[in-house]
């Protein structure tokens, strides 16, 4: 009698696993994933204003929040309220009614519209001076 041959399976036979192998690709896929994470992070958030360092300059995005330069003007027509505040000469008060008068009348186009706010006259905007702009 002859031995009976054992049916193959259908599927195709597994090869061995090289442990090494396996931790390797392991590792690359955490470093991976954190490399995700990192990049995620990282990344300007839509509507920030970003301040590059080397140069000085202001990337601003729509609708983001205004950004004192190290040694330069707040933009008084993005300003906030604690941002405003960091002009010499400007209280919270007077904030808060630069604040008003841009949401009532629209953005400031000439350095004279901040005479229309209650509490500005001549002789403060021109204390002001240098200290806030309008772009």
């Amino acid at each position: 009698m002859q031995p009976q041959k054992q049916p193959q399976s259908a599927a195709a036979p597994r090869p061995k696993t090289d442990g090494r192998r396996v931790a390797l690709c392991l590792a690359g896929l955490v470093w991976a994933a954190l490399l995700a994470l990192v990049l995620l992070f990282a990344r300007p958030q839509p509507g920030t204003t970003h301040l590059t360092i080397e140069t000085g300059r202001i990337n601003r995005r729509a609708g983001g929040p205004a950004v004192r330069r190290p040694d330069g003007p707040v933009n008084v027509n993005t300003a906030t309220l604690e941002e405003l505040t960091q002009i010499k000469h400007v209280g919270p008060a007077l904030a808060e009614k630069i604040i008003l008068e841009r949401e009532t009348n629209g953005p400031f186009y000439y350095r004279e519209d901040l005479l229309n706010v209650s509490g500005i006259g001549e002789k403060t905007l021109q204390k002001l001076d240098g200290q806030f702009c309008l772009d």
